[in-house]
């Protein structure tokens, strides 16, 4: 059974409007309540190049949506079940662009978790996760739940990254590893139900510790909550 709820729009002065039902996602959850989201989320950032497949993969998650559908909303938020305990998952998709800009330090503050996505037959992605990985070191917590995924697995017949290339880098650098597509919904939830694993084992669950607010932007971005 779905629910839908509000998807809250958060503008620069921080004003609150309720969008369009367009803007609003459902999710296969009974037991779902704001008060849960409120007190508890779990900041996961997800970064990579431009055309890694970040996007779809959220919006995989989130709603079963492969495609970009043109919204500009780069936070959403769901819960899922481990072991009879709700985790609440705040997923922001970070934009490539950013990459190199004075705001590094702020989106990667209060992090749980950071997804570093590259496209296995795109080699240029995978090569530009060195920089990715320098900027995970340098900005994130050091207790961090890291993650390598490689992305677009429908494209295998491309493959121009192997699965033991990238897992023997995700180990060096203290990464877990894990190839997704976002079109054939392969392995997107087991991502997810992972991460929620090792939350769960790391006690983050009775931690203080709470996302920091997003950085404000000079444009309007848009959180969706689902509820």
């Amino acid at each position: 059974m779905n629910t839908k709820g509000d998807a809250i729009s958060l503008e620069e002065e921080t004003t609150q409007s309720i969008l369009t039902t367009e803007d609003m996602f459902s999710i296969d959850d009974t037991n779902t309540n704001i008060k849960k989201i409120e007190e508890k989320p779990f900041k996961v950032l997800m970064v990579g190049d431009e055309g890694v497949g970040k996007t779809c993969l959220v919006k995989q998650f989130i709603n079963k949506k492969n495609k970009e559908d043109g919204k500009s909303n780069i936070c959403y938020t769901k819960i899922i079940n481990i072991s009879g305990d709700d985790i609440v998952l705040q997923v922001w998709d970070f934009e490539s662009k950013q990459q190199d800009s004075m705001m590094s330090r702020s989106y990667y503050e209060g992090c749980n978790v950071v997804i570093v996505v590259f496209d296995i037959s795109d080699r240029t992605t995978y090569e530009s996760v060195k920089g990715w990985l320098k900027d995970v070191g340098y900005y994130a917590p050091k207790d961090i739940i890291k993650y390598l995924v490689g992305n677009k697995t429908d494209l295998a017949a491309n493959r121009i990254v192997s699965s033991q290339e990238a897992e023997d880098l995700a180990k060096r650098e203290g990464f877990e590893y894990i190839e997704t597509s976002a079109k054939s919904n392969n392995n997107v939830d087991e991502l997810f139900q992972q991460i929620g694993r090792l939350l769960v084992q790391n006690n983050l669950l009775i931690t203080t510790n709470t996302p920091q607010p997003f950085p404000k932007l000079k444009k309007k971005t848009q959180c969706c909550i689902i509820v």
